[in-house]
């Protein structure tokens, strides 16, 4: 019985070039086709874990960013020319990152950025324990900027821009100045106070300066009213006096 003799793959160089010398010379539409672009992406899938490995992502991201940069070797294993005389590591490195940082670009925040940010802040990540090691302290931006031959002003702006890619749910709960809980789109009780320090203030002009000197010191300032007599050279009773004289016009002025 005539048995039919299909040529085997055999890889003897760690780039693999003979794989991808039989991929090209097959027919994109065969089985055979298939079965060797499949061995190709297999065989190079640690190379995908190198490169998520050096942007190195949140525990949360992990798996998504391999799937993204294994769509990035799918890319670059269909568009390798083993004939040009480059290694295929060299070739889809560039691929599988530019996968990644398009990623981290359109999808992961909630704002668009930048390519160049993008790999400013990446360059600055990867390069950040390097330059601490030959520094022997905390590297700073203008450290890293140095390293990398980058303007200072780019990484900070790199860094702003990235940093306020992140949007706040209107359900996430919220402090005040006070850390009081306020959540997104709550009333502020200092907003609806408004029209009455407009109502207020504007009153307050309708008082003597002696008067208004008074007030001011006592609940802007926090003086007791033995202390406003000796600043204004005056009895504690007349104080006392002239405080009870602006509330009495205050409260006309204020009800009017």
């Amino acid at each position: 019985m005539a048995m039919s003799r299909e040529r085997t793959v055999t890889i003897v160089d760690d780039d693999g070039l003979p794989l991808f010398f039989l991929l090209r010379d097959e027919p994109p539409e065969s089985e055979r086709h298939a079965r060797l672009r499949e061995e190709a992406i297999r065989r190079h899938l640690p190379l995908v874990h190198w490169c998520v490995k050096d942007f190195r992502p949140r525990r949360d991201l992990h798996d998504d960013i391999v799937q993204v940069g294994t769509i990035g070797l799918f890319h670059a294993v269909d568009r390798f020319d083993p004939g040009r005389g480059v290694e295929f590591p060299t070739f889809a490195r560039p691929t599988i990152r530019g996968e990644i940082l398009r990623y981290f670009r359109d999808r992961h925040g909630a704002i668009r950025l930048p390519r160049r940010y993008h790999e400013i802040t990446h360059a600055v990540r990867s390069s950040e324990e390097h330059v601490q090691h030959d520094l022997g302290r905390q590297a700073t931006l203008g450290d890293l900027a140095k390293f990398l031959g980058i303007p200072v002003h780019e990484v900070e702006a790199a860094f702003a821009a990235e940093s306020a890619c992140s949007v706040r749910s209107l359900d996430q709960a919220a402090t005040d100045l006070w850390g009081r809980p306020l959540p997104c789109g709550a009333l502020d009780a200092r907003l609806e106070a408004v029209p009455d320090h407009h109502a207020l203030l504007e009153s307050m002009w309708r008082l003597t300066v002696e008067e208004r000197s008074v007030i001011a010191m006592l609940f802007w300032d926090g003086l007791t009213q033995d202390q406003v007599a000796a600043h204004l050279g005056r009895s504690q009773m007349h104080v006392s006096r002239t405080l009870r004289r602006a509330s009495c016009r205050l409260r006309r002025l204020l009800s009017s």
